[in-house]
């Protein structure tokens, strides 16, 4: 390991200045409210001891929570250390990937490059901690760990997975779920196969998992999670709704290959390899085990970005699957020659995601959006200084949004009175130094269950428990019009609506 660093340091150091910059900078540039505030309120949550499952509502991950509180611990309650949590991510999955590659035996420069193009398309696309992203970041890692546990049989690598997929799992319950059915099936085979490493994958493994169980346990314990809440509102109701989304699945070409037609491209050349050389394949072969362990990573990929029906994320896999196509050159003596199809494509396509992602904020629904008319954040609150404020909501106007954001905060500040606030903006809890807490974590279609869903009356029961728990008779709604309150209290019709602003309402529950 001391060789390692001592020739390898400067290409650490390079790939660290990148990350920084692109994360960094892009970070700072334009918001989705719904998405991009999240993790900041519910770190806040943290910080001032309310936790996910017991005092709100939540269908997400809670580790982002815990990890982001950390940050605004060392770093201050600030955009900038909301950004930093994004950079550590980024790093850690590109030194990691750095580190792999050379393991591979791919020349220096080539795993350098191939790692840079991971840095600019893996966090830069938000630039801010989310579930979806930590969610693939760590299950990738944890396929890099199972192929060098396999290349190395070091128990630490074996260590490693089921801690990656702890974290992944509780970033996002997939694409975790789906690596850990697929790796277990595989790991039985392997371990058939290979009895003689047996006990430094079993050991290795059972540490890890007894210290992801741990953390587990001693989280539910310290935070008083009840058991219960925390099954329904993780596993029982996301499953519901996941059973849904499989079946409005259009098994088409255009679902499954075209939007990711790049991805399939870079991992032809191992497939082709396989093919060609299948009759002299040995099953304890690294090369083939780590096609499987590939094959893995791609399938779960592939499906659970298409049933998450958002923004693509993944697509910084491709010159991850460059980087094993290299691989598979090489171990065939391919001449160097056969590298350069490659590079292109990497050139290619990391301009390509990083213009339409990084630049034009696409995850971020920003693709129109004139940046020369972005406003420091800083004019709402100093905890976002040097953010360049503008939005999809009033993309053409992000200057008329700050304003009403700036007088809807005045107005809440000299409230006299006991209230919540139920937006999208969900910065203003941190802004006010609020201490009591909506009861969802966040208010879409998907989180809150509808009227049709089995746990729709748990959802409503949990969330009037939580108004009366905390005395609340007021609730202010920031730009989402009366939702949720209309839909919850419909058939009693007993709230009392006032628009103070454009995007403000006051309503009053005092008589429901």
């Amino acid at each position: 390991m001391y060789n390692y660093i001592r020739n390898n340091y400067h290409f650490h150091i390079l790939l660290i200045i990148f990350s920084f910059g692109f994360v960094l900078f892009y970070g700072f540039k334009g918001v989705y409210p719904i998405d991009s505030f999240i993790i900041f309120n519910s770190a806040y949550n943290v910080l001032n001891g309310i936790h996910p499952f017991k005092d709100y509502w939540s269908i997400s991950g809670p580790i982002l929570d815990y990890i982001q509180a950390l940050f605004f611990i060392i770093f201050g309650l600030n955009w900038s250390s909301y950004v930093i949590h994004s950079f550590f991510i980024n790093i850690l999955i590109v030194s990691t990937s750095f580190y792999f590659f050379q393991k591979l035996k791919i020349n220096n420069y080539y795993s350098f490059f191939y790692s840079l193009s991971i840095a600019i398309l893996a966090y830069p696309q938000i630039g801010t901690p989310f579930m979806d992203h930590h969610a693939f970041y760590f299950s990738y890692l944890s396929i890099i760990f199972f192929s060098l546990g396999i290349m190395t049989n070091r128990r630490l690598f074996w260590f490693l997975i089921p801690i990656t997929l702890f974290i992944s799992f509780f970033s996002k319950q997939i694409p975790s779920s789906y690596i850990l059915i697929l790796s277990t099936i595989f790991l039985i085979y392997y371990l058939q196969i290979n009895k003689s490493k047996s006990k430094n994958i079993i050991s290795g493994l059972l540490f890890g998992v007894a210290i992801a169980s741990f953390i587990f346990l001693f989280w539910i314990f310290f935070a008083d999670i009840p058991i219960k809440s925390f099954l329904v509102q993780y596993l029982n109701y996301p499953m519901s709704i996941g059973d849904s989304r499989i079946g409005q699945i259009k098994f088409d070409i255009n679902s499954f290959v075209l939007q990711y037609k790049f991805i399939y491209l870079s991992f032809l050349i191992p497939f082709i390899y396989i093919i060609k050389s299948f009759k002299k394949i040995k099953i304890k072969d690294f090369y083939f085990n780590f096609f499987i362990l590939n094959i893995i990573l791609f399938c779960s990929f592939i499906f659970s970005q298409t049933i998450t029906k958002n923004q693509i994320i993944i697509f910084f896999l491709i010159p991850y699957f460059l980087a094993v196509s290299h691989y598979f050159i090489s171990i065939n003596k391919g001449k160097s020659l056969y590298y350069f199809p490659i590079i292109i494509l990497l050139v290619i396509t990391t301009f390509k995601y990083h213009d339409r992602f990084n630049n034009n904020k696409k995850f971020m629904e920003l693709v129109d959006a004139n940046f020369d008319n972005a406003i420091d954040a800083s004019i709402i609150d100093e905890k976002f200084n040097g953010l360049q404020w503008i939005t999809n909501k009033f993309i053409d106007n992000p200057k008329k949004e700050l304003s009403l954001l700036t007088e809807s905060k005045d107005v809440m500040i000299n409230s006299d009175f006991n209230y919540i606030i139920i937006t999208d903006y969900q910065f203003f809890p941190a802004f006010l130094n609020l201490k009591t807490v909506s009861p969802a974590k966040w208010y879409d279609a998907m989180s809150v269950p509808n009227k049709k869903n089995i746990y729709h009356n748990q959802f409503k029961n949990f969330f009037m428990k939580s108004l009366n728990k905390q005395k609340i008779k007021y609730i202010y709604i920031i730009g989402k019009d009366k939702f949720p309150l209309d839909y919850m209290y419909k058939d009693q019709n007993c709230v009392v609506f006032s628009k103070l602003n454009e995007i403000l309402y006051l309503s009053d529950i005092s008589k429901c």
